[in-house]
C-alpha cells in the first residue's frame, strides 16, 4: 500500500488511469473485440508449455527403460539368492564335518583315558560278605506287667 504524498500523486494517478483502461478493455463483453496484452502474454506462455509436455512416445520410451531396469534387478537378485544358497550348503557341510571330527576326537580321547581292564586270571577275588546286625526285638508286655491307671 502506498502512502499518498504530493510528490507521488502524479505517479499514482497515472497507475490508476492505466488500471481503469485495462479493466475497460477486459470487461467490454466481447462487443468491441478489445485487445489485452496481458492475456496475449498468458496465452503465449501456455502455448510454449504445451510444446514441452511429454508425448505418448516419451511415455513408451520411459516404460521400456523401467522394464529393462526391473528385469536387470530381478536377474541380480536371482544371482545373489543362488550365491546365498551355495554359502548355506557349504556351511552345513562344514558344520557336519566339524562335528564329526569333534566326535571322533572325543571318542579317541575317552578310550585313552579309561583305565586298563584287569587281567583275567584263574584266581577270582571274592569279597568278604556284608554282615548287617539287627537288634533283637523287645519283649512283649503282658497285661499283668502293664501299668495300671489309678482312680
Amino acid at each position: 500500500m502506498k502512502v499518498v504524498t504530493q510528490q507521488n500523486t502524479a505517479e499514482i494517478m497515472s497507475e490508476f488511469s492505466s488500471l481503469s483502461d485495462r479493466n475497460k478493455l477486459a470487461n467490454d463483453g466481447g462487443s468491441g473485440g478489445g485487445y489485452d496484452s496481458v492475456m496475449e502474454a498468458r496465452v503465449k506462455s501456455l502455448e510454449e508449455a504445451v510444446k514441452n509436455l511429454p508425448t505418448k512416445a516419451d511415455f513408451a520410451e520411459l516404460r521400456a527403460d523401467v522394464k529393462t531396469g526391473i528385469s536387470d534387478l530381478r536377474a541380480e537378485m536371482h544371482k545373489s539368492s543362488i550365491e546365498i544358497h551355495k554359502w548355506m550348503i557349504g556351511t552345513v557341510i562344514g558344520l557336519f564335518l566339524g562335528f564329526g571330527g569333534l566326535f571322533l576326537a572325543m571318542s579317541n580321547a575317552l578310550k585313552q583315558s579309561s583305565p586298563a581292564p584287569a587281567p583275567t586270571t584263574a584266581q577270582t577275588t571274592t569279597q568278604p560278605p556284608i554282615i548287617i546286625n539287627v537288634p533283637s526285638a523287645a519283649p512283649l508286655r503282658t497285661p499283668e506287667s502293664a501299668p495300671t491307671m489309678q482312680k
